[in-house]
């Protein structure tokens, strides 16, 4: 019989996994819990605690839902009952609105969906009478669900049958209704049910901001009639969006436009969308700029479109650009004058069209007059990626790159780069070489950091995107030429061929003093794959440790770092000499080090900075500096650049801003999202005296490194090296402790990449290190 366990208040993955000492990813599988599922289990929830045998019944669909109100915005905790089964279950959304992962067993038994309203009778929002098979999310978004005013008989409403009110809603929407749930769009994401209640349409050739033709986004149908008893019957028919499309808030408003432009052009609406944000100009918040405009070329709008080439879509030069929005209205409006075509490049529904028409017509000539005929075989990620590449070098620039056919200079190299760090380190890697400095930067931290489609995804089971690297050589170009030197990691990754070239050695631990081996040794073993716990044997011996070619591994005892090494091809017995002291502390480490509970310093060695500064108060959070005037928005821990920086607790890394210049306040930073539940418990006190929500962000800046796992690989435990200290951003210079090199180290309660001025958002993360005394 399958064993479960029943989810409690404060539970978190990482606690059952402790709890029942099974792997978190062997949980992860057996309970489908991919993604952001892993943070949003919730009580009374059924987790698997090992494989569903063969006879144990096997549900035909699982369903999670999300509930939206009419502008797009989680309803926290609303209460749903849904009927299915022949039975009734009463579910409660999250502080997300979000519910997961409902077994239906029988599919052809339908599905109904009541939303309990303000004085708790349930209304039906939602019926099915067949449901698809498989794993489904449903997103219940009701733009115009309000219901005001009494619910008595008023005199003269219209008699009608409750079940005559329930046939016509389900007949006025069937079509929609079952072309949806055929599931049956094979070009793109899965799609989800749509009702369609509204059947006006606007004239074809009127185009306005707001018309969103190719969607069929229904309005919630409100009747308030009465039955035969008398009683008024409302009947809520609401909007299922339609695509597993994840934008933010502030960004909301660009969703048709977005939807709209990637069907017309065979793109899916993730991709698209991690194209806009690559090349839209944003607010402090992440909003994208409508109106923004480049200072030094005459790129503009919200997909920065070159003068030329906007003024080619207005002529219609090519088969996509008179497809656009622009086209037409250029046409249809008889708008002549070039500044009157070019002012509308700051519309964002034409913006959003004329980008999307731009890389789908930079694909075409890609695959047509460079023979790159694969490309018809790429996923929609692979495309996103693609299309990014050919907008900034043009077709022919791409297929140059793509073939290592460019012929760069230093010069045309610093045109795309700057004069900073980046280009020195470039330099420095590629003596002589500026053609492969440049693909390499173009590749592997352009393209590969600006474009990921998972960013804009709710579920991304299953997506795992492919380098710009990878595409090229599948479509038959070169590989990229690895950098001579090391000089800046930032610029580096692991080559993946050596992923499965994997290595088998030993692990030996010694007294440093004695050199006597040490039986029976707790430690942990820091991988580019997680943190996990190890013991040495009778003999002194950690056995048959698998790695691969090139990974860096960290042996640590608590927060004392015992040795750094990268695996070699023909990797010998690894010593490790343990200094005095520490080998009894290491028979107090248990299991718990590497569970839910655990916490660590930032570094290995954690000591509060005071070189530059009139004190080490300087460095602590608050208004702490120039004589207590100027705020300081976190603690500046002393590090020589390169330093290993450490996951303080389980979490996940929800931001990586790639910024080695100098140019940028934080430069290069990350930041660590963590649940309040998986902090020990000094550390979940003071986090829940100061959050009023159930996580804290942790910030590290001015980085010169960021390991390239997290960006496909954003789960980490306690410990795990997250990258390197470095002087990136405003730390310029601060090479060494002796000059002021830092790690700058925050505790946030919003997760915003920029929290606001001084303080906002912010609280002192000192309480959080007891050992480290306050100045």
């Amino acid at each position: 019989m399958v064993k479960f366990h029943i989810v409690k208040s404060g539970d978190t993955l990482w606690s059952i996994s402790n709890a029942y000492h099974i792997e978190l990813n062997k949980i992860v599988e057996w309970n489908d819990l991919y993604g952001r599922k892993k943070h949003i289990i919730y009580p009374g929830q059924k987790i698997y605690l090992s494989s569903k045998d063969e006879n144990y019944p096997v549900a035909e669909t699982t369903l999670s839902f999300k509930i939206l109100d009419y502008s797009f915005k989680p309803i926290k905790n609303a209460q749903l009952m849904l009927e299915f089964d022949s039975k009734s279950l009463i579910v409660k959304c999250d502080s997300n609105g979000e519910i997961q992962s409902i077994d239906i067993m029988n599919h052809m038994a339908g599905l109904k969906v009541y939303f309990q309203k303000i004085n708790g009778s349930y209304a039906l929002i939602a019926y099915y009478k067949i449901l698809p098979l498989g794993k489904k999310k449903l997103t219940l978004t009701s733009r115009t669900f309000k219901l005001k005013g009494n619910t008595l008989p008023e005199k003269g409403g219209e008699h009608k049958p409750a079940q005559v009110i329930k046939q016509e809603t389900i007949e006025k929407n069937k079509t929609i209704h079952d072309a949806e749930l055929d599931n049956k769009n094979n070009n793109q994401q899965e799609r989800k049910q749509s009702i369609h209640t509204d059947n006006k349409k606007s004239p074809s050739n009127n185009i306005q901001k707001n018309d969103i033709s190719n969607l069929k986004y229904p309005q919630a149908t409100i009747e308030d009639v009465r039955t035969e008893n008398g009683k008024p019957s409302i009947n809520i028919a609401q909007l299922f969006t339609a695509e597993n499309l994840k934008l933010t808030p502030i960004n909301e408003k660009y969703r048709k436009y977005i939807i709209d432009a990637a069907r017309k052009f065979g793109f899916s609406p993730q991709a698209l969308a991690a194209k806009v944000n690559a090349e839209a100009a944003k607010t402090k918040d992440g909003e994208w700029k409508a109106d923004s405009q480049n200072t030094s070329t005459s790129a503009g709008g919200l997909t920065q479109a070159l003068d030329g080439t906007w003024l080619s879509a207005c002529r219609g030069d090519n088969e996509q650009f008179k497809k656009t929005l622009l086209y037409k209205k250029v046409n249809h409006e008889k708008i002549v004058k070039e500044a009157d075509r070019l002012i509308l490049k700051y519309n964002a529904e034409l913006s959003i069209d004329f980008g999307a028409a731009y890389a789908k017509q930079n694909i075409e000539e890609l695959k047509k007059n460079y023979n790159l005929e694969k490309i018809d075989k790429l996923t929609a990620e692979d495309l996103a990626k693609l299309g990014y590449l050919a907008h900034h070098e043009g077709a022919k620039g791409a297929n140059n790159q793509i073939m290592h056919l460019a012929n760069k200079s230093w010069a045309s190299v610093q045109t795309q780069v700057g004069e900073g760090k980046i280009l020195e380190s470039l330099k420095k890697q590629f003596p002589d070489d500026p053609n492969n400095a440049y693909r390499w930067w173009l590749m592997n931290t352009y393209v590969d950091g600006m474009i990921n489609v998972k960013y804009f995804m709710h579920n991304t089971e299953g997506v795992k995107p492919r380098t710009m690297e990878e595409i090229a050589i599948f479509l038959g170009g070169k590989s990229l030429v690895k950098p001579k030197a090391n000089e800046n990691q930032s610029f580096t990754t692991e080559s993946k061929s050596n992923i499965n070239n994997n290595v088998i050695f030993d692990i030996k631990f010694v007294a440093k003093d004695t050199l006597n081996i040490i039986k029976n040794y707790k430690f942990i073993l820091n991988s580019p794959y997680g943190s996990k716990l190890h013991s040495t044997d009778s003999l002194g011996l950690d056995k048959a440790v698998k790695a691969s070619v090139n990974d860096k591994l960290v042996i640590l005892t608590g927060n004392n770092v015992l040795k750094e090494f990268t695996v070699g091809t023909n990797q010998p017995t690894v010593i490790v000499e343990v200094p005095f002291g520490l080998e009894q502390k290491a028979e107090q480490l248990s299991l718990a080090s590497s569970s839910n509970s655990s916490w660590y310093n930032p570094l290995a060695s954690c000591v509060i900075r005071t070189a530059g500064l009139a004190s080490a108060r300087s460095a602590t959070f608050g208004k702490v500096r120039n004589n207590n005037t100027r705020n300081h928005q976190g603690i500046d821990f002393a590090a020589n650049s390169g330093t290993n920086i450490i996951a303080v607790a389980n979490g996940r890394i929800i931001s990586i801003v790639e910024e080695y210049s100098s140019t940028v306040n934080f430069g290069a930073f990350i930041v660590l999202q963590c649940q309040i539940d998986d902090l020990p418990e000094p550390q979940k006190t003071y986090a829940r005296n100061k959050v009023k929500g159930d996580a804290v962000w942790f910030f590290y800046a001015h980085l010169s490194y960021i390991e390239p796992k997290l960006k496909t690989d954003p789960d980490v435990r306690a410990g795990t090296i997250l990258g390197k200290t470095g002087s990136s951003g405003n730390a310029s210079g601060m090479s060494t402790i002796e000059k002021g090199g830092h790690l700058h180290f925050e505790a946030r309660h919003v997760s915003t990449e920029s929290p606001g001025k001084g303080l906002i958002g912010r609280f002192d993360p000192l309480p959080f290190f007891p050992s480290i005394p306050q100045p």
